[in-house]
């Protein structure tokens, strides 16, 4: 297989880069994440990740006749499909895809909002006491939380973990209350994010909303 080179421009349009978590998918829709390795204009190097490198979906991955890569690049998630092909087996097994054409912008990172469906964990800034509620809907600016716990004070600071229930792992940040719509209902600015954090709430958002839409 030839080394690749950088950087990753696909047809002059955006592309996955070296050491950027992506999602890909074949024909049943399952998404798996993967760490693009080498990226070049005619291929891309993805290293699964461990949990979903079992023989089954790699099997699903090369079989399919296309898959879809799904990235972040220029505050927007983007499309790319491809044809997979395995590069080696092992722990995190490594798939070569051969982009056909180019990439399909498929929301803008600040539009992206859902009916999300988790529990929201809070903590005011400055106290001991942590407290739960029910996430409504969320953006990446932020969410609408119902069923608090504990009233919140409008203009204070939280810090809040959610995990949906697709999800293995918690979103983490800090957020300010701009309204209150009740004792146990409000809105949250989110004022805290770490870039990874974000990006994963972006590719969440989107999956919910594309898993939402189908279901229509």
């Amino acid at each position: 297989m030839p080394k690749l080179q950088q950087p990753a421009v696909i047809d002059e349009t955006p592309a996955p880069q070296c050491g950027q978590v992506v999602r890909v998918h074949g024909c049943n829709q399952r998404r798996c994440s993967a760490i693009v390795m080498q990226a070049a204009q005619h291929g891309i190097e993805l290293q699964l990740n461990e949990d979903d490198a079992d023989p089954e979906t790699i099997r699903e991955l090369v079989d399919a006749p296309t898959v879809v890569v799904e990235f972040l690049a220029d505050e927007a998630m983007h499309r790319l499909y491809a044809k997979a092909h395995l590069n080696w087996a092992g722990d995190g097994a490594a798939l070569y895809l051969l982009p056909r054409g180019g990439t399909q912008m498929l929301g803008r990172r600040r539009h992206l909002r859902t009916e999300l469906e988790a529990v929201a964990m809070l903590q005011r800034v400055g106290a001991e006491e942590r407290f739960d509620g029910w996430v409504v809907n969320m953006s990446v600016g932020g969410m609408l939380i119902d069923k608090l716990a504990e009233p919140v004070e409008f203009d204070e600071y939280y810090d809040f973990s959610i995990v949906p229930r697709r999800e293995a792992e918690s979103i983490t940040g800090a957020a300010k209350v701009v309204r209150v719509e009740g004792p146990t209902c409000a809105a949250f600015q989110i004022t805290q994010l770490d870039t990874p954090t974000a990006d994963e709430l972006v590719r969440m958002l989107f999956e919910d909303s594309e898993i939402r839409r189908a279901a229509r």
